[in-house]
């Protein structure tokens, strides 16, 4: 540790703050460890093929999952709830792109 110290001196980068440095390595132990949650993003990727339209939902755990419609963020679950009761009104939608007004 020593020789880590002394190069660290010789070298012209600004000594970082230990207790920032502490809080970052304690907010990496949820990513490290099974039973916490991990930090991550989740994705809702959509588009369109030769078979019709597509939702994927990407977890922060790595998995992704296909829907017929999904929300996600603030307030999904009313938008979900509003999903669930009208998912069959959307079945007759064009899908056709539409030219700009």
């Amino acid at each position: 540790m020593n020789a880590c110290n002394r190069r660290h001196a010789r070298s012209a980068l600004p000594r970082q703050d230990p207790t920032r440095l502490t809080r970052e390595a304690r907010a990496q132990v949820c990513t490290q460890s099974s039973s916490s949650r991990p930090f991550g993003v989740g994705l809702l990727v959509a588009g369109v093929d030769q078979t019709g339209p597509h939702i994927y939902y990407n977890c922060p755990s790595g998995n992704y999952f296909e829907y017929k419609a999904m929300t996600i963020g603030a307030r999904s679950q009313a938008a979900k709830t509003y999903l669930e009761k009208h998912f069959e009104t959307f079945a007759d939608c064009d899908l056709q792109a539409r030219p700009a007004p």
